[in-house]
């Protein structure tokens, strides 16, 4: 007999602070992550709960980073509870109200809107899927990262992810010279399967900056396979369609694609192969449908990208990638491992089969959530009713 889950009324949010030890790496700009928190949202109706969760960027990067929000997050995320209680949570993405409908907000939005679709799928014994129009893909392919450093060593890490996940994809944050990138790349097809597609995101860093020369770079790194190259420097739209047109490496764009109207400009300017829909900006499941609706109007493919999270949120990140249009369904590495040394919150991440996450159909975001252990990495607790 199924169990009384009762009625959508939310009746109660918690909201915590997290933190936990996290994966630090360096990246081509010289940089390494800095300590993470998450902010996790749990959304009840008194009988079962929801959760969603997201990487505050104000309060772990200084203003004015790339990515970082200009909002106070943990403020708008106290008030945004209050305003959820007493809604009906089958309201689902119709709950954003227009002032959250912004760059800086984005984090916020996935956060509640995982855990909205979170309870409304439990309550009704549904995956978060069957209310966004069913998914498209029942896998995603995983793709991990691996960080800058020597060519010996990031060609090692690639191997070892592919012994350990049958890894197929993988993207490298170059060191952003030439020759050094490819003799990394070329240990790496030496070491990896064939048939491995390799990525590069320099996040703006290449060292040589003129388009001319990021061009002789890509070409370069083509003779060894490389297949996509995600924001090589920062410019405007006319110079990444000078760069698009003169190499056979995919451009995409990241960090300048995360608005509709930003996309709507990229497709009309014909200036990318490819977006990312970077877990963490997303908006919530409906906005970043309709981000990925019009990059393929315009031709463009999209994938998701990668943040530091528990697991309630690698499995929304995962959802969502199994609904964009379009043939790539990757989804850029959000595993435990990858994030938080093996550390998650959730009892089973999904299962992986020869490279890819598949995507069940358990209700709601298709996790369950280890209560004790999220209580170990929490420091901050707020309730609201």
């Amino acid at each position: 007999m199924q169990r009384n889950t009762g009625h959508g009324t939310i009746r109660r949010i918690t909201i915590r602070k997290c933190t936990t030890a996290i994966n630090k790496g360096r990246y081509t700009t010289g940089e390494t992550d800095p300590d993470c928190i998450n902010i996790v949202i749990e959304v009840s109706n008194g009988k079962v709960s929801g959760f969603g969760e997201f990487v505050p960027t104000s309060l772990i990067y200084p203003p004015g980073h790339i990515g970082t929000s200009a909002l106070d997050e943990w403020d708008i995320t106290l008030k945004t509870a209050q305003n959820l209680i007493g809604k009906d949570c089958r309201i689902l993405g119709n709950w954003i109200p227009e002032e959250l409908k912004c760059h800086d907000a984005n984090s916020i939005v996935d956060g509640f809107d995982f855990a909205i679709h979170d309870l409304a799928g439990h309550i009704f014994n549904l995956p978060a899927t069957a209310f966004l129009g069913g998914r498209k893909h029942d896998r995603v392919w995983n793709m991990d990262v691996i960080r800058t450093d020597e060519p010996d060593i990031m060609a090692k890490t690639a191997l070892e992810f592919q012994k350990q996940r049958h890894t197929r994809y993988f993207k490298l944050k170059p060191n952003g010279e030439m020759e050094k990138d490819y003799e990394t790349i070329r240990k790496i097809r030496e070491l990896t399967l064939p048939g491995s597609h390799i990525f590069i995101d320099p996040n703006y860093a290449l060292k040589e900056q003129h388009p001319d020369a990021v061009v002789k770079y890509l070409n370069r790194l083509h003779e060894l396979g490389l297949e996509v190259c995600e924001d090589p420097i920062k410019t405007d739209w006319a110079t990444f369609r000078y760069i698009k047109d003169r190499t056979k490496v995919k451009i995409m764009i990241d960090e300048c694609a995360r608005s509709p109207e930003s996309i709507m400009a990229i497709a009309n300017a014909g200036c990318a192969d490819l977006i990312n829909i970077h877990a963490n900006w997303a908006g919530g499941f409906q906005r970043a449908m309709l981000k990925a609706g019009i990059a393929a109007v315009g031709g463009i493919e999209c994938l998701v990208g990668s943040t530091f999270l528990l697991g309630m949120g690698v499995a929304g990140y995962r959802i969502l990638t199994s609904l964009l249009p379009g043939n790539l369904a990757i989804c850029e590495q959000e595993n435990a491992v990858y994030c938080c040394q093996g550390f998650t919150v959730v009892k089973k991440e999904y299962e992986e089969l020869d490279g890819a996450s598949l995507i069940p159909d358990t209700p709601g975001l298709g996790v369950d959530v280890d209560m004790d252990k999220l209580e170990q990495v929490t420091f901050e607790t707020v309730n609201v009713e």
